[in-house]
């Protein structure tokens, strides 16, 4: 509500077509926006120059229209995944055989990672879908011992989730002698046409237990 000339007035609602809005705010305008509780909200104050026409709160649709779709993204807060929940264990499930890879040379990096997947090695390269794939096909490069340490799901809203895990390896060093690898990471999940794949992650070395 809005007081106007000792009278109490309804706020327009965010998203009401622009032509009612210009109808309720009859000799009031929109003056600035702000944050309340994490949702954007309109106030309406009386201004000297008279009320904003038509056209001019058409121009500011946009911003209306943008700080509601913040709003909304801001609204999606962080939740860790219940025990039991099936789509993390799909997902942790995924991150387990894509840990593998190195030792089995699967095929899992072909089912779980997006077309436009971008991730960064620990080596810090930038590699995409088919590079992954490929590498993890070549048994030249075989790893032993290859296993999931753990991994954590934290879902944003009903589309998107991290993981948040590690693992470790055996491997080859140049001299033959066999050499423990360690990686912390954090996978970006994406659900798309009822699918979830993974479009970004980034890996870090560390030392082992």
């Amino acid at each position: 509500m809005c007081e106007r000339d000792g009278q109490e007035s309804e706020l327009p609602a965010v998203g009401a077509r622009l032509d009612d809005v210009g109808s309720v705010s009859s000799g009031m305008s929109i003056k600035y926006l702000f944050w309340v509780r994490t949702k954007p909200a309109i106030v309406l104050a009386q201004e000297s120059e008279g009320p904003l026409t038509v056209n001019q709160l058409r121009k500011m649709a946009p911003m209306i229209l943008a700080m509601t779709a913040i709003s909304i993204a801001y609204g999606q807060q962080g939740q860790w995944a219940a025990a039991g929940n099936p789509t993390a264990k799909f997902m942790i499930d995924a991150e387990r055989q894509w840990a593998e890879a190195a030792c089995t040379h699967n095929k899992i990096a072909q089912k779980i990672l997006a077309d436009d997947f971008q991730g960064t090695s620990p080596e810090g390269q930038r590699y995409t879908k088919s590079e992954e794939v490929s590498d993890t096909a070549d048994t030249s490069k075989s790893a032993k011992d290859c296993r999931l340490i753990d991994a954590k799901v934290r879902f944003f809203g009903d589309g998107l989730a991290v993981v948040y895990g590690s693992e470790s390896s055996v491997r080859q060093a140049k001299g033959g002698s066999d050499q423990s690898r360690c990686l912390i990471w954090t996978d970006t999940w994406l659900k798309r046409n009822g699918n979830w794949q993974i479009i970004a992650a980034q890996d870090t070395r560390f030392d082992c237990k």
